[in-house]
């Protein structure tokens, strides 16, 4: 934004004031006053803007430096090379950088509606007056069409092997997605995430393993891995779920290949064994206790 002097925003960084740090106006003139709307709901400030927390209607900032276009959710809809994703992207201040998180739904999300993959987990983390470090990323979240998978291995199986099991088509349009925001001046390289739940679970684990260079940390829930990517997976911080009693994928497969990347010298895998949360435990996965802070302390 040509003229304006921003601050950085985030937690443990003072951003509120009296005076807006981004065009100047201070605060207690009639036309220009800090407040309150929601991110998540439409509401009748001067420029048509919603805003995380309270924003100044002079300029149309908020005080951490976040724009936000009204939208039933913070999620936007978009396109790249065909696929669909939503997408929650705020504005960083100049300077600063964000990082860049990558959600993979389940196979009951996919379609061509693009809405269906915000059903499950991400929006529990990103939902009305959030304050975490969600809200402070970039958040995308592709779309996988009808009748095809993340990663072409049965379900049921639990792991695989990436010899028998080549990378998918819409894997490889979603790797193409996070190299083009790879590429925004605002995003930080050094910490990008993956996250998936069930057949998403599948696709982080695939990503981390074909992509090692990409990502800076995973979270797979309730998904499969490839047992013939542990030299690579070893050194990827991992934090990953999975219920003993899941009747869909097999709780076994995330246990063997934790022990299997323990074996081979691993220390950054992180293992919440549930005991009977059955296959749908991802809303409560996605806000363990802990898990932000230490996903987003992970960098490359």
């Amino acid at each position: 934004m040509a003229g304006h002097t921003f601050v950085k925003y985030g937690k443990g960084v003072d951003v509120h004031w009296q005076t807006c740090k981004v065009c100047g106006t201070k605060s207690d003139s009639e036309a220009h006053k800090f407040e309150a709307v929601k991110i998540c709901e439409p509401t009748a400030t001067s420029d048509g803007y919603d805003r995380n927390g309270e924003a100044c209607l002079a300029c149309g900032y908020g005080k951490d430096g976040l724009k936000v276009k009204p939208k039933t959710t913070p999620f936007t809809s978009e396109t790249h090379d065909g696929l669909g994703y939503c997408l929650y992207d705020p504005v960083a201040v100049e300077g600063f950088k964000v990082p860049l998180v990558l959600f993979l739904h389940g196979s009951g999300e996919r379609g061509t509606d693009n809405v269906a993959q915000l059903k499950n987990a991400i929006c529990e983390v990103v939902k009305h007056n959030a304050v975490n470090e969600y809200m402070e990323s970039v958040v995308i979240v592709p779309q996988c069409p009808n009748n095809v998978q993340w990663v072409s291995a049965p379900w049921s199986d639990g792991n695989y092997t990436l010899a028998s099991v080549p990378e998918s088509d819409p894997m490889k349009q979603v790797v193409k997605l996070v190299e083009y925001y790879a590429e925004k001046p605002y995003i930080d390289t050094s910490r990008i995430y993956v996250m998936g739940v069930s057949m998403g679970g599948f696709g982080a684990w695939d990503l981390l393993a074909r992509h090692s260079n990409l990502f800076a940390a995973g979270v797979p829930m309730c998904g499969g891995a490839p047992t013939d990517a542990v030299d690579v997976l070893k050194d990827m911080p991992v934090y990953t779920f999975h219920s003993k009693n899941d009747a869909s994928v097999p709780f076994k497969g995330t246990d063997d290949i934790v022990k299997a990347i323990k074996a081979a010298g691993g220390t950054k895998i992180n293992f919440v064994v549930y005991e009977d949360k059955g296959h749908n435990m991802w809303n409560d996965a996605i806000v363990h206790d802990g898990l932000e802070q230490w996903l987003f302390a992970q960098s490359k």
